[in-house]
């Protein structure tokens, strides 16, 4: 019986020592003939994405070289790509934006200053190539002993350059939760300085970078699109409307029922989908992971800690708070009510309180919403499952207190 991975986003961990891994490595194929791109994924919190730029970093990373075989044999890529020249073949910068501070300028720039810097370490062997000349080993430098300015902003293209002329080989750049800092800043003192920086940061590295194979990015909403990009010739943009890619991040059925049939109980799938199935990515129908694991973790016990617990309720409850006449249409929906509005994947954090299609809009991104077309160009939109339901209903009584009014 194969492990639950709950909580595991290290690809190598989870193939390697026996845990469950819902086959996405079909992913693989669409980028490895890429020239450029950058392709940018965003899904709700804990659908997998971290996982999948691991699978990312340990199928190309050089660093890598003679180990992939034994991670991916049995796994879809194998099939689609054998003997394949292009595994294990280029340098990777691998970079996580999460958890870096309160959103304030001073906290921000201590912490992906240090972010940066210990990247950077890790390329240190170049101070020994001979393919590089003592400029180019200085710039290295700068970027590790770098205090901020001009050099953190530029350093991942600079880093990109020199690996590319130490190794002779474009470089693959995977960025994790490039939205969280800027999210992470909304209402607060560094929110312009953190977004200018993002700006420059991610431009510098993803936007006509000569030395780029190609990036993936994730995260949950975009970056205000007049900012990072739509200036982008090269950046593909893949919600969860979109139907390319649709079923490589989250559960689907099969892989539920294997999960299920892993812990030797799967007459409880009727239950899971109950509870946890329901989202709409493009095509497919996908089960939200986290919930699924931690039901099987918990005992097969229904509602506890589940995904609505893995993030700040009290971003929710602001999202709900900005918009208060869509509290008795949310209320309703908890209830099995649907709604009809226009969906705008690319709306951001700081356009939601503008009125009630954008704050719905910032729901179907973030996981609390299901949207499916109805053919003219709007969408309809549905509570996902029965978690979801039992989450808006506690939350939006709590809040309409002892008027019993939610819109009050």
């Amino acid at each position: 019986m194969r492990r639950n991975p709950l909580g595991l986003e290290d690809f190598k961990s989870v193939v390697g020592k026996g845990y469950f891994y819902a086959d996405k490595t079909r992913l693989i194929d669409s980028l490895a003939d890429s020239d450029g791109q950058a392709y940018v994924f965003t899904r709700p919190r804990r659908f997998g994405k971290s996982l999948a730029l691991s699978m990312l970093d340990a199928y190309f990373n050089l660093e890598y070289k003679g180990q992939a075989e034994k991670w991916f044999d049995g796994l879809e890529i194998t099939r689609l790509r054998r003997d394949d020249p292009e595994m294990n073949s280029y340098p990777v910068i691998f970079l996580n934006l999460k958890n870096l501070g309160n959103g304030t300028e001073e906290e921000f720039e201590r912490l992906i200053c240090k972010r940066i810097a210990d990247l950077a370490r890790g390329y240190k062997y170049l101070y020994d190539s001979d393919r590089l000349d003592d400029d180019d080993k200085n710039r290295l430098r700068s970027i590790i002993m770098q205090t901020g300015g001009s050099e953190l902003k530029s350093s991942l293209l600079t880093l990109s350059e020199l690996l590319e002329r130490h190794h002779g080989r474009k470089v693959v750049i995977l960025i994790d939760e490039h939205d969280n800092p800027v999210n992470n800043a909304f209402g607060r003192s560094g929110q312009r300085y953190i977004l200018d920086f993002c700006h420059d940061f991610l431009g510098d590295a993803l936007k006509s970078n000569p030395h780029l194979k190609f990036a993936a990015v994730t995260g949950v909403m975009q970056i205000p699109k007049e900012s990072i990009f739509s200036g982008f010739n090269n950046a593909l943009v893949y919600d969860v409307l979109d139907s390319r890619f649709d079923d490589m991040f989250g559960f689907t059925a099969e892989d539920v029922r294997a999960v299920l049939e892993d812990a030797e109980h799967p007459e409880k799938f009727e239950e899971v989908r109950e509870w946890y199935e329901g989202y709409r990515f493009g095509d497919a129908d996908v089960y939200n992971p986290w919930s699924v694991l931690t039901y099987v973790y918990d005992g097969f016990r229904t509602g506890g800690n589940g995904w609505v617990y893995t993030g700040s309720t009290r971003t929710v409850i602001d999202m709900i708070r900005s918009v208060p006449e869509a509290r008795s249409n949310l209320l309703a929906m908890s209830n099995g009510k649907m709604i009809t509005c226009i969906v705008d994947c690319a709306v951001t954090f700081d356009q939601m309180s503008s009125d009630i299609n954008s704050l719905y809009s910032a729901m179907v991104m973030s996981g609390y919403l299901k949207a499916v077309p109805d053919g003219s160009g709007s969408y309809i939109l549905s509570m996902p499952n029965r978690e979801i339901s039992e989450f808006f209903t506690d939350i939006l009584i709590r809040m309409a207190g002892t008027t019993g009014n939610p819109d009050a």
